[in-house]
């Protein structure tokens, strides 16, 4: 169960690399060097601009279910205040204003993670992660119980 749930999240992020522009043996490549769970379900990827930090980091933020059930109810009641609304949230939570601020409620891959696990009654988890110099950066969406 554990592989064909890593080989569904690999894909996921083989073909959002593709989407990105990525050539075919970039984006297996790139995918095999990221660390992809294999006990949760991988709803999407968002693909950052490069950019040259000196470290590698980290960082992630689990939503509760009560969290995941506000941001439900209020996704299409939040349009163009996406970004001010993240520079808020992002002074108490810099990974959530930071997923808010890019696009908001209308991301869809955060969206599609919150409605999946509004439906489920499940939480979600975002992770942030940054390379070394001039690498891939991403914000990867999972539905965790």
């Amino acid at each position: 169960v554990k592989a064909d749930t890593y080989s569904t999240n690999k894909e996921v992020v083989v073909n959002t690399l593709l989407d990105n522009g990525y050539t075919y043996n970039q984006a297996i490549t790139i995918a095999s060097s990221m660390d992809i769970s294999s006990t949760e379900t991988l709803v999407g990827v968002d693909i950052l601009p490069r950019t040259e930090r000196s470290v590698a980091y980290t960082s992630s933020q689990i939503l509760s279910k009560s969290d995941v059930r506000q941001i439900f109810n209020n996704i299409n009641n939040v349009n163009l205040a996406s970004s001010i609304l993240g520079g808020i949230i992002g002074a108490k939570n810099p990974i959530l204003g930071t997923v808010i601020g890019l696009g908001g409620f209308q991301n869809p891959n955060f969206k599609n993670a919150i409605t999946q696990a509004y439906y489920q009654g499940k939480r979600v988890k975002i992770v942030y992660k940054s390379g070394a110099s001039m690498s891939l950066n991403t914000v990867s969406y999972y539905v965790i119980n």
